[in-house]
């Protein structure tokens, strides 16, 4: 049994030595997928806090990605939030403008069974070709930022 043990760890070891990652790029997530159509969109403006990734795709609808990360929280009290809704993604069309929401204020900080839980989250928001997307302050999420010299 531990001849078996050993060689499924030398095995993953080197799976990660090859593939240049670390046990650390193994992190375990919780990823809630929500997609929203988008025919006739011609800007859509983003309501979300947290680090957001934005990418065109072919498709005429809004994919949003959801991953919550449990920096030092326990997967059983996101996995529960998750099943609640707690990290649904809303939308809204008005007037061919688009506006995406958290559906709530989302707390990284939380208290579960008395400990302290902090969790990362981060959002990839597909959108279609073609159509503006802003934030909050009205910034162009599109366009690559400006590098400062």
């Amino acid at each position: 049994m531990r001849k078996m043990i050993f060689i499924l760890a030398c095995t993953f070891l080197t799976v990660c030595n090859v593939t240049g990652q670390t046990l650390t790029d193994y992190k375990v997530r919780k990823s809630i997928v929500q997609t929203f159509p988008a025919e006739e969109i011609t800007s859509i403006s983003l309501e979300i806090e947290g680090q957001v990734d934005v990418q065109v795709w072919g498709q005429s609808s809004v994919c949003v990605q959801t991953s919550v990360i449990p920096e030092k929280a326990s997967f059983k009290m996101i996995k529960m939030l998750a099943d609640e809704g707690y990290y649904d993604i809303i939308a809204q069309d008005v007037e061919n403008v688009l506006t995406v929401a958290t559906k709530q204020p989302i707390s990284k900080l939380m208290e579960f069974r008395g400990e302290r839980q902090v969790t990362c989250i981060e959002y990839k928001v597909y959108v279609p070709e073609g159509v503006q997307v802003t934030d909050v302050m009205g910034r162009d999420l599109l366009v690559p930022p400006v590098a400062v010299e």
